[in-house]
């Protein structure tokens, strides 16, 4: 997929900020569904709100992890939440 100049620059500014926490893929991937699930007629305003809802996501994906990525649930440890 081919991004347009300014979701690259927000892709970049957003990555900036939480490069030691996600991969730029990660960043890039959540970038690209704010855009689909902001498409509108004015295009003009969009880098702004897809950055706002870039940022948005990705805190809430810090503050609790998906299961499935190696992270054990409060309270577990990864031994106990593994499947044998």
């Amino acid at each position: 997929m081919v991004m347009s100049d300014p979701l690259v620059t927000v892709a970049w500014r957003v990555y900036r900020d939480v490069a030691d926490r996600v991969t730029l893929a990660e960043v890039l991937n959540i970038v690209v569904g704010c855009r689909n699930e902001l498409d509108t007629p004015n295009a003009t305003a969009m880098p702004d709100k897809i950055e706002h809802l870039a940022r948005q996501r990705l805190a809430d994906r810090l503050a609790s992890p998906a299961n499935g990525n190696g992270s054990a649930p409060a309270g577990q440890s990864a031994e106990t939440t593994a499947v044998v």
